[in-house]
């Protein structure tokens, strides 16, 4: 009687979320799933018929399951941290870039920008607030003691053209390739085994950017770039063309380690 309840949340949530498998959409199914694990351990744990023997071995199966669990989140909080500080030198650099380029109101087009670190976001939820955080730290603002970080009418926003996925938390974005070709257009290589490349693209076909399948010889416009991809496997590249469109923006671009102006 106590299964029935986790069972239909498994099953009611995972008929609606199953059909676009994304992580997030699985974790209120999964719930029910450990609820049930947790049922079926703690009635077998009180069964009278059950042996000493057969509760050691649940014993070792839970301190197992723990150790694994809490070594896998001692991984995470490194990858999390690492992409932490990984942002916080971006945006210093940004700021730098800023203090260079005073014309406001000014667009930043992040050619090729560190989306992910492994699981760990770096600009991927961080964009504009980079940007703007880079601008306020620049001037000074006496509204950053109080976490409101807008500027004078936002006179700086980011956007990005090509994001970069390190597939390698050791790795990281140190296998990056970047020529410049000539003051719009960049060369961009990288291994698949340890980098993706994906273009920024909202196609109006209604396929997810994760969902897509690249050939080689692919061309994909984004927000301000035209992107050719001469290697591609999935919804990644390792070998594009970017040539940049959007001449309004000032065109940046993550080289592995820092950020980069392209030549003008």
């Amino acid at each position: 009687a106590l299964l029935y309840k986790p069972l239909v949340v498994t099953l009611v949530m995972g008929l609606v979320s199953f059909q676009s498998f994304e992580r997030w959409r699985v974790y209120f199914p999964s719930a029910g799933v450990f609820a049930l694990f947790a049922i079926i351990g703690y009635t077998i744990w009180q069964s009278t018929n059950y042996s000493k023997l057969k509760r050691l071995y649940v014993s070792i199966f839970a301190v197992t399951f723990i150790f694994f669990h809490g070594m896998q989140s001692v991984v995470n909080v490194g990858v999390w941290q690492k992409s932490t500080e990984m942002l916080v030198k971006i945006k210093d650099d940004i700021r730098g870039i800023l203090t260079e380029h005073t014309e406001r109101p000014l667009m930043l087009n992040f050619v090729l920008s560190p989306i992910k670190l492994g699981g760990a976001p770096v600009m991927q939820l961080s964009q504009s607030y980079t940007a703007i955080m880079a601008e306020a730290e620049r001037l000074k603002l006496p509204s950053l003691a109080y976490g409101s970080l807008g500027t004078l009418g936002d006179s700086v926003w980011l956007i990005t053209s090509v994001d970069a996925y390190a597939l390698n938390t050791e790795y990281g974005f140190m296998g990056l390739q970047i020529r410049e070709i000539d003051n719009k257009t960049l060369e961009v290589q990288c291994s698949p085994k340890y980098l993706g490349l994906q273009p920024n693209a909202s196609l109006a076909d209604g396929i997810a950017r994760r969902d897509r399948v690249y050939k080689d010889g692919d061309s994909v416009e984004t927000y301000g770039t035209s992107v050719k991809m001469l290697k591609a496997k999935g919804a990644f590249t390792s070998h594009a063309i970017i040539t940049i469109k959007d001449t309004a923006g000032l065109p940046i671009y993550y080289d592995g380690n820092i950020v980069r102006t392209i030549a003008r």
